[in-house]
């Protein structure tokens, strides 16, 4: 397996980075539609590491502040960082980098 891209602190910064940036929540039951808001604070603790896959696993607590709605919500989630490669046109490996999945 090819050198990770990324270290564990910069896997870590670049989590921390969607402070103060807009997110937005689509409820699973359609009804409920999609929800805007600005995360206000996120806690990132690391949670595994499977460098035989290249996977690392990340909990994460927000806190949002949805728009309309007079309190803050919590949002307890997880992110997968892992590195991927692929093929070219021309049929060679090439390197796409890392891909964050909520």
């Amino acid at each position: 397996m090819s050198k990770p891209l990324l270290t564990q602190e910069q896997q870590k910064e670049y989590l921390l980075s969607s402070i103060r940036k807009q997110v937005v929540f689509n409820y699973p039951d359609k009804n409920k539609g999609k929800r805007t808001g600005l995360l206000k604070h996120r806690s990132v603790v690391f949670s595994a590491d499977f460098p035989e896959d290249g996977i690392t696993y990340w909990d994460i607590l927000d806190i949002i502040r949805f728009e309309g709605e007079p309190e803050d919500e919590l949002r307890f989630t997880y992110y997968r960082y892992k590195y991927k490669e692929g093929i070219n046109l021309r049929g060679k490996p090439i390197k796409l980098g890392w891909n964050f999945a909520l």
